[in-house]
């Protein structure tokens, strides 16, 4: 019965609680998450096999993704430091990106019919 009305008990329930609410409803915390499972393994693979002409063996794919989430995560954390605020050079490169998008279209949309 002491037990139960020991401060120390309350403040530890208390912080559990508090880090489990915050932890189920934190909307960033999937920040923290990097999916590297079958398809992005099959992309992978895809691509490798579209550059070298030969699918990768265990150890390049394993490579391949590792320096996948290594730039996923320098990426995600770049976003998090706001380094594309205010930079020419990424403004470029997304328009460049999303004009490339553009002229795409007709042919993505032909492929579909």
């Amino acid at each position: 019965m002491r037990l139960i009305k020991d401060p120390l008990l309350h403040f530890v329930a208390l912080g559990a609680l508090t880090f489990g609410v915050i932890q189920h409803f934190d909307p960033g915390s999937h920040r923290y998450e990097i999916d590297a499972g079958a398809r992005e393994r099959a992309r992978l693979a895809a691509l490798y096999l579209q550059q070298y002409g030969a699918a990768p063996t265990t150890d390049e794919l394993q490579k391949l993704l590792d320096q996948y989430v290594r730039g996923e995560i320098l990426y995600r954390e770049g976003l998090a430091l706001g380094l594309e605020q205010d930079d020419e050079i990424v403004r470029r490169r997304v328009s460049s990106y999303g004009l490339s998008r553009i002229r795409m279209a007709p042919i993505w949309i032909a492929r579909r019919s």
